[in-house]
């Protein structure tokens, strides 16, 4: 079954002060069909749960949304102000995670959720975890500042002075990019079975040549490419455009 989110992200809105802080988490997400198809400009049905402890643990919030999606896919929502279902938003308590935020939708735009992930809930607006989580930590110094979980506990970050950008997690690792897009990663390249087309001649200029590498463990993010410089028989360069991975596995292309 298909996940409808392909990319999920946080977006982070300035807290001028803690009283000013709102009760919300903003969020936005590409929907995409059983067909792996994006769902654009269309009513979509979808809901949120709040689970503690794990990506199977209890819900201690849930609501529901109705939002339409614009001409690339993407809808963009309030967590905290749908339509509750479980819980009170206001009164989750932070401190006490590790949170995993669950999401289910219908690309129809009712309520039979048939396509759902499960994220694990890294960060919070600083302020909220303030709110509930008695830390010591004055008011003041929550200002501008977000909290998350590091895998084993919670410490807080500055976002960037710069707007309008998205936090992100990227194999784990805190990332804050444009666009909510991770640098491109891949775990092993296959050099030993790479394909190779044309024939390199002694004394003419290399042309129609080109050699394929497999990969696995693409993250299907973006990278700048690669020019390698030949040892041995010198005088020779194969170049990888830029580009995005694959998600999981994929080939690359040098000329």
């Amino acid at each position: 079954m298909k996940q409808f989110l392909t990319s999920l992200v946080i977006l982070l809105a300035t807290l001028t002060s803690f009283a000013q802080a709102p009760n919300r988490i903003s969020y936005q997400a590409e929907v995409r069909n059983g067909s792996n198809n994006l769902v654009v400009n269309q009513l979509v049905g979808i809901r949120i749960s709040i689970l503690q402890g794990s990506n199977v643990g209890p819900s201690v919030y849930t609501e529901t949304h109705t939002p339409t999606t614009n001409a690339n896919g993407l809808v963009s929502l309030q967590i905290g102000g749908g339509t509750i279902v479980l819980g009170t938003f206001t009164s989750i308590n932070w401190g006490n995670g590790p949170y995993f935020l669950k999401t289910e939708t219908d690309p129809a735009g009712g309520t039979n959720y048939s396509i759902s992930g499960t994220n694990q809930l890294l960060s919070v607006p600083y302020a909220l975890f303030s709110n509930t989580a008695g830390n010591g930590i004055s008011n003041g110094s929550a200002v501008n500042q977000m909290l998350y979980w590091n895998g084993t506990a919670w410490s807080t970050v500055t976002p960037p002075a710069t707007q309008g950008q998205i936090l992100t997690y990227c194999d784990g690792a805190l990332t804050w990019t444009i666009g909510g897009i991770c640098p491109g990663s891949i775990m092993a390249l296959a050099c030993s079975t790479a394909t190779n087309s044309g024939t390199l001649t002694q004394g003419i200029a290399a042309a129609s040549v080109s050699s394929t590498i497999a990969y696995t463990g693409g993250n299907g993010g973006l990278h700048n490419g690669q020019t390698v410089t030949s040892s041995g028989v010198t005088g020779l360069t194969a170049t990888l455009t830029s580009g995005s991975f694959a998600n999981g596995a994929g080939t690359l292309n040098y000329t």
